[in-house]
């Protein structure tokens, strides 16, 4: 998924012990682990474009058969689906932070859950990208250098989601702040006047959708990521114990509406807020899908044994893919060079077609198995890496 700002990914375990809790003590939750694997496969696919995001943005407005067939598909699953994912993870990530927000208490035991889920695993994924960069040769020691690798992800890209994040849960508190205030005052409660008061939640989402609308850029923060994340925090808020319900139908509906927007002249603020509503109604319209399911998506015994083990390190398959990205696309290079004498344009295409299908494969294999050994090796490690989670 492409931010209006920036390009990104996934971590999906900062609040994965939460999910695990909420699926467990709302067995109508049971859908998260299939739903964030879900995504973090459509994230893998962003990074594995052959093409630049400008080519990949002109396939609407080109004729249907002015473009290759690689491309259409390319579109498809990298611009088209995999530019929601984003909005689903930040969704998500708002939801299951507000969630049981009611007090100072609650809300310090999810700021440090946030430092061992968040900050430490950036932290060190920072670290270490940046001590391989700068060993390779690919960038000059210097204190400039190492300062923007570790602490602003300048060698990690995808390692925004995780920035931002981290901006959203530690320096933006006044949406807490105001939660705290209404829920832990005694006045108020006694009053029953809470309920009534609620809608004030929806004061921050609309604030920087206003935002988004007239391009007022704040310093370091994505305006539309804290668009999804405080709104779904606020839905978290307004649920309160209901059963969520999000109709699959007329969330498809309004996205390909918003989606057509995008492709018509329209002024920029408009553009920017179709944009937004089409990725924010597909990730539900998604997300809705894997309500229904309620469970895993694997029938067998043993492949939900794996979805689960998969969904389990969703934070470490984000961290890792792009790495495992480079290495795919070592490999692609150098059988295609070796091949270019036998295939013609045709059959180039069709190569780069079977790798770019089969990197999603990759990747979750790769992260199965180097998971799997890490964890054996060194369980302190991997729970570290892996977003706090053992």
């Amino acid at each position: 998924m492409e931010s209006t700002k920036e390009k990104g990914g996934r971590s999906a375990n900062a609040e994965g012990e939460e999910r695990r809790l909420l699926s467990s003590a709302h067995p109508y939750f049971s859908f998260l682990p299939s739903y964030t694997l879900f995504l973090s496969v459509l994230v893998i696919f962003v990074h594995s474009t052959h093409f630049s995001l400008a080519s990949l943005q002109a396939v609407p407005h080109s004729g249907f058969f002015s473009t290759s067939f690689l491309i259409k598909i390319e579109f498809f699953f990298s611009e088209f689906l995999g530019q929601v994912a984003v909005p689903g993870f930040f969704f998500l990530s708002g939801f299951l932070f507000f969630r049981g927000l009611d007090d100072v208490k609650s809300w310090g035991r999810k700021l440090k859950s946030r430092v061992f889920s968040y900050v430490l695993p950036y932290l060190l994924w920072s670290s270490v990208m940046t001590l391989l960069y700068l060993s390779f040769g690919k960038a000059e020691w210097s204190l400039k250098n190492l300062w923007e690798g570790i602490f602003l992800y300048r060698f990690n890209p995808v390692f925004w989601y995780f920035y931002q994040l981290i901006l959203l849960s530690f320096c933006l508190p006044f949406m807490a702040i105001l939660v705290i205030l209404i829920r832990g005052n005694t006045a108020i409660n006694r009053a029953g006047t809470e309920s009534a008061m609620s809608p004030l939640f929806l004061c921050f989402p609309l604030l920087f959708l206003l935002l988004v609308y007239f391009q007022v850029d704040v310093p370091f923060l994505n305006e539309d990521a804290a668009f999804y994340y405080f709104l779904g925090g606020s839905l978290a808020l307004l649920w309160d114990g209901r059963k969520l319900f999000l109709p699959s139908f007329p969330l498809l509906v309004f996205a390909l509406f918003c989606y057509a927007q995008t492709l018509l002249p329209h002024a920029i603020g408009i553009l920017l807020l179709a944009t937004v509503f089409y990725r924010l109604g597909m990730a539900l319209f998604f997300l809705s899908l894997f309500m229904k399911k309620e469970g895993g998506i694997l029938p067998m015994k043993r492949g939900k044994s794996i979805l689960q083990t998969l969904s389990d390190m969703s934070f470490y398959i984000y961290a890792s893919h792009y790495l495992f990205l480079r290495l795919w696309f070592f490999l692609q290079g150098f059988l295609e060079t070796r091949t270019a004498a036998f295939t013609g344009d045709a059959g180039r295409d069709a190569f780069k077609l079977f790798f770019y299908l089969l990197s999603p494969v990759y990747c979750l294999f790769l992260a199965y198995f180097t998971g799997k050994g890490m964890k054996g090796l060194s369980p302190g490690l991997w729970k570290l890496l892996n977003g706090g989670r053992g």
